[in-house]
Order: structure tokens, then sequence, then C-alpha cells
């Protein structure tokens, strides 16, 4: 993976205030053994993610969960029962594909493991491009807009600050509340689960392709990133097209990209 410079420990602790979980920028290499949260002992074989290098939203690499019915791969996220949780990712779906993920209340997956909420499509069996769709026991479907062929950001918030009875969750997709804070958390036939496990990204169908990259799990509440991110990941210079930074056209730029650090 990356090598973390101080300044990028020193960011993510002023960010987070002491408090992540992990951080993941997949920059893997293939059959390299994934990050301990990743229920997978043997990639790139089985149902594990697979690291690729065809989209990234940053670095280079990220992973990919492939159509088929095949991967099933698992986020250990802990178990918990209590206290207040954020995880954020970014995915990227190509046009026409769908993409699909659930999560359980307790992982490693075994028989005893159940659905927290209900399914999580994304272009469910190819017939809504660009429409999520989630089932919620207390509310019904729910659904949503996001962008193909480019990344967009998810956050889900949840609050097991009472306990699990009454546990509640927030979900925000490319940017937007599509689930709003307070919604009962539960299993997905009603009922409270045994605690916030995890999750499992599945490839649903024929025509799944999702990529995801940049994991940040934290104890908090995490809001949408609504102006930009920048990883400076330039291959010579800063495009004009990235308007936040201001470089007419024909002068030196102040900022030179480097690969030193």
């Amino acid at each position: 993976m990356k090598k973390l410079t101080f300044f990028t420990i020193l960011f993510s602790f002023m960010v987070f205030g002491l408090s992540a979980q992990f951080v993941d920028d997949m920059e893997y290499d293939q059959g390299e053994p994934l990050g301990p949260w990743w229920i997978c002992d043997f990639p790139p074989t089985g149902s594990c993610i697979i690291i690729v290098d065809d989209f990234a939203h940053s670095g280079t690499h990220s992973g990919y969960i492939g159509p088929g019915s095949v991967q099933d791969q698992q986020l250990d996220l802990g178990n918990k029962t209590t206290g207040t949780w954020g995880l954020e990712f970014y995915m990227y779906i190509t046009a026409g594909s769908t993409g699909y993920f659930t999560l359980l209340d307790d992982v490693p997956y075994h028989a005893g493991t159940n659905f927290i909420l209900g399914n999580i499509y994304f272009n469910q069996a190819g017939a809504a491009p660009g429409t999520g769709e989630m089932d919620i026991p207390t509310v019904g479907p729910v659904t949503w807009n996001y962008p193909e062929n480019a990344w967009f950001q998810v956050i889900l918030n949840v609050d097991l600050t009472n306990g699990m009875s009454q546990a509640s969750f927030q979900f925000f997709v490319d940017g937007e509340e599509v689930v709003a804070a307070g919604t009962p958390f539960m299993l997905s036939g009603g009922g409270v689960p045994a605690s916030y496990g995890g999750m499992d990204f599945f490839s649903i169908d024929a025509n799944n392709n999702i990529w995801v990259d940049d994991f940040q799990y934290i104890e908090g509440l995490p809001s949408p990133t609504t102006d930009f991110t920048d990883t400076m990941e330039y291959a010579n210079g800063i495009p004009e097209e990235n308007n936040w930074w201001y470089c007419p056209s024909g002068n030196s730029c102040e900022i030179e990209i480097s690969s030193e650090q």
C-alpha cells in the first residue's frame, strides 16, 4: 500500500480526531494480502474483491466487484453495539451496469447472520440506469440518483448511542441525503440487529460492474464532501479543467507535481 507521510498522518488525526477505525485507499498489488477489515484470506481467488488499475478515485488502484454471482466480499465494521459510526467510500459504476451491497448484523457471515435494512441496489436488474433503491422496513422503497461513468461518494452513518433497540441511520449518495438521520436501523424483516456487523459487496447478476475506493471508517458521523477533492495525482502540471487551481495558459504554475513523497 501507499506509504503514509508524516503530513498525511497528521492531517488524518486532525480530520478524524484520532477516531479513525481504518482508512483504505485500495493501493494493493494484485495478490497482496488486503487490510484486516476485508474478510478475505487468499486474494485474488474465490469470493474476494479484485484489485485493478483501470479506474481509481485516487492513486492508481481500486477494488472491483464483477459479474456472475461469484464475488461475495465482506467488510468488517466491528460488530458494534454502542457509539456512532460513519463509513465513507467512493463507487464507480459503468453505464448500464448494475451494483449491489447489503449490511450484515454479524460478521464473518454465518448461519445466524441477518441482513440489516433491505437490499441496496444500483440499477436493479438493469431496469433503472442511474437510479438506486433500498427497501426500508419502516419507510418502504427509497430511491436516489447517481452518476454513471463517474466516481461518487457514499456515506452511511449509524447511531447506536441508545443501544441496538433504538439504533438509527442516515444515508448519503453523491452528496445528497437519501435516507434522513433518525431512520430506524433494523433487520430487513423487522426486529433488532445483534450488532452493526459489516457490509457485503455481492456480484448480484451477469451485468454487475462496480469499482470502490478510498474507504474511511470513523467513530463519528461525517457529512458529504461538497466542494472538491484533489489527490494531486497528476502526471505533469495541473490540468486547466480542475478550476480550483488558477494557472493562466503559458505561465509557470507555482505548484509543481512531484513523486518524491
